[in-house]
Order: structure tokens, then C-alpha cells, then sequence
């Protein structure tokens, strides 16, 4: 079971957003003989505040990454594939504290003669600032 909180996937750095089931924050092995496993990890409460957050034009989140991988200089080639918006869990200041914030998970494919690679970057809708974590 993936979470979603306002309408919007769920994204933290160790349960990826994809469609296999395995990267999924709860998993349940259920059979004919009823529940034989469950596994939770990552799964979060969140608390809504009244605030309202502007986002940024998504051309400007296409600049920023468009300047992080016009800067790399060797011969392959970077194609933007996908691009979907998430509520990023991210931690805060102590290791139990976290929040989340609006952000662009971009999936870019990097093409040379010999491989081709899916990378993904994390860009803050609010801020247009990209996220490492």
C-alpha cells in the first residue's frame, strides 16, 4: 500500500515511488491460510495547517534542471522522461522530526553510445530549489 496525503503520491528516499509492490511502505503476504506476513516500514501520520503554498511555474523547475545537466560536461545525452509531483518526506533538525513539502520527482534518462542510465532528481515546488537527500 502506497500513502498519499492532499491528493498527492508520497515520496521519501527509502520507499521510491514506483509500481512494485516490494518498495511500498506496507506489504501484506496474505494466502489461503490468512495473513502470513506484514511488514510497515516508513508509513506516516501527517497534520494538516492551514497554510497555502504558491508553487513554482514548471518551466522554472525545467530550468534548474536543465542547468544541472547542461554543466556536465561529457558526451551523453539527458532526457527528461517524467516528471510527477509528491509530497517529499524530508527529516527535520532532530532524527525524529520530519515534514513534508510539494516537490517534482524528475526521471531522467542519460543516453551515451554504449548505455543508457534512469536517473532522478528531486526539485521543491515551493522553492524550485533541488533536494538532496
Amino acid at each position: 500500500m502506497h500513502q498519499t496525503w492532499q491528493g498527492l503520491p508520497v515520496y521519501h528516499k527509502y520507499v521510491f515511488p514506483d509500481n512494485n509492490d516490494m518498495n511500498a511502505p506496507i506489504r501484506v503476504l496474505w494466502s489461503r491460510r490468512g495473513l502470513e506476513n506484514l511488514e510497515v516500514d516508513y508509513f506516516f501520520t501527517f497534520e494538516a495547517k492551514e497554510e497555502t503554498l504558491q508553487l513554482k511555474d514548471f518551466s522554472q523547475i525545467a530550468t534548474v534542471v536543465a542547468n544541472k545537466y547542461n554543466e556536465i560536461l561529457n558526451e551523453a545525452d539527458y532526457i527528461v522522461t517524467d516528471a510527477i509531483l509528491y509530497q517529499a518526506v524530508l527529516q527535520g533538525q532532530k532524527k525524529t522530526d520530519y515534514f513534508t513539502v510539494p516537490a517534482w520527482l524528475i526521471y531522467i534518462t542519460e543516453k551515451t553510445d554504449e548505455s543508457e542510465y534512469t536517473l532522478t532528481m528531486l526539485v521543491d515546488a515551493v522553492s524550485g530549489e533541488e533536494l538532496i537527500s
